[in-house]
């Protein structure tokens, strides 16, 4: 018989007791970044956006007409808004086209306006006033 290998004698004294101990392996196909964590007033459900909270950052044409992509300043979250949306807590959309986005603001910091301002947000973050509707 020929002996045993160096290396296996080695082996079998770096683990205690000569037994196996398995530790869990790693996921070989996971993402092994740590994982960015989002502030808790970013998770579910805040019952609408505020014109102050997002930027629009796009306009896409749809077979239905146009959506706005709007992106919350805080979350870093993509919203994609037609000009049906009406969950904007501070205001509503009166109209999308290719350039920008019409809105018409009715409340300023939980407090009603007396006439409701018309603002244009164009891509890129450049918002306009309007003059007021008669």
């Amino acid at each position: 018989m020929w002996p045993a290998p160096a290396w296996l004698a080695v082996a079998a004294l770096a683990v205690p007791g000569g037994a196996y101990q398995g530790r869990p392996a790693r996921d070989p196909f996971g993402s092994h970044k740590a994982r960015p964590t989002r502030p808790s007033y970013c998770i579910g459900y805040r019952g609408g956006l505020r014109l102050s909270d997002v930027v629009l950052r796009g306009i896409v044409k749809s077979p239905r007409g146009y959506v706005a992509l709007f992106e919350e300043t805080a979350c870093k979250t993509t919203y994609q808004v037609p000009a049906t949306y009406r969950w904007f807590l501070d205001g509503e959309i009166v109209s999308i086209d290719g350039g920008g986005v019409t809105f018409r603001k009715t409340m300023e910091d939980d407090a009603k306006l007396k006439e409701p301002r018309l603002l244009r947000l164009e891509v890129g973050g450049a918002v306009k006033e309007l003059p007021r509707e008669r």
